[in-house]
């Protein structure tokens, strides 16, 4: 319930002592063109196409390869949703109380190939040239993932307005963003290179949540909530 909207957890039963909601995890993810995989492979196809150019063999046969992975690649795009959340609640004739956490996390990735890149490497591949100029090819790979972390302590009472009862709920807590801005040419794309910090930026604060809740009859109850009263406004790295 404080997950959700804090003042739901006054809505427990006469018998309830304490409940712990164990880690619950969630995922999504929609990647229809298996971009990650082959971002790999184009990278591998393009060290292959890199070392045929500096030794002036097997240019054209390289360049044909990497030419027909960057078409699969073209305005390719993944994304992803994942989240875990723990709860341990403790109720109360006055005051409830959780403790929580959670963590949601967000990732796209997409990739913006040429056409003057497609253009180049046939020609390279028809005309059996083994000179190139491997500057010209331009085209890129981004991802873009945010992660933020939420630990906080929900409270809520239960509160009386002519004859109508009703609940409030407020959760102070902890928030940790993180964000991710790899933006690369694809020449250059690693897998490994959100394990560091040159793309990761990191900023710690305090945020809150507030709710609303009221029973209509025995099985419908309205609520209103606000989350993230704070605003908070982060940038990316730079790269």
């Amino acid at each position: 319930a404080p997950l959700a909207n804090p003042a739901l957890l006054t809505k427990s039963g006469a018998k309830d002592d304490f409940s712990l909601l164990l880690p619950s995890v969630g995922a999504q993810l929609s990647d229809p063109g298996n971009i990650a995989d082959n971002a790999d492979k184009i990278s591998d196809d393009w060290k292959a196409f890199d070392r045929a150019v500096d030794s002036h063999s097997g240019v054209p046969q390289t360049a044909a390869r990497l030419k027909e992975r960057l078409q699969d690649f073209r305005n390719t795009h993944a994304s992803a949703q994942a989240g875990v959340s723990a709860v341990a609640a403790l109720p109360g004739d006055t005051l409830a109380a959780a403790l929580m956490l959670k963590t949601f996390g967000t990732v796209s990735v997409d990739g913006k190939v040429s056409d003057a890149d497609l253009n180049y490497l046939e020609s390279i591949a028809d005309s059996g040239s083994q000179d190139v100029d491997k500057n010209r090819l331009t085209s890129q790979a981004f991802a873009r993932a945010a992660l933020i972390t939420d630990v906080g302590v929900a409270l809520a009472t239960e509160l009386e307005t002519a004859g109508q009862k009703w609940s409030l709920g407020f959760t102070p807590k902890f928030q940790r963003v993180d964000l991710f801005n790899y933006n690369t040419l694809i020449k250059n794309y690693d897998s490994s290179a959100f394990k560091g910090n040159r793309y990761h930026n990191t900023q710690n604060g305090i945020n809150a949540d507030i709710g609303a809740s009221m029973d209509l009859d025995d099985n419908w109850t309205l609520g209103l909530v606000a989350q993230n009263l704070i605003p908070r406004s982060i940038e990316t790295k730079e790269v």
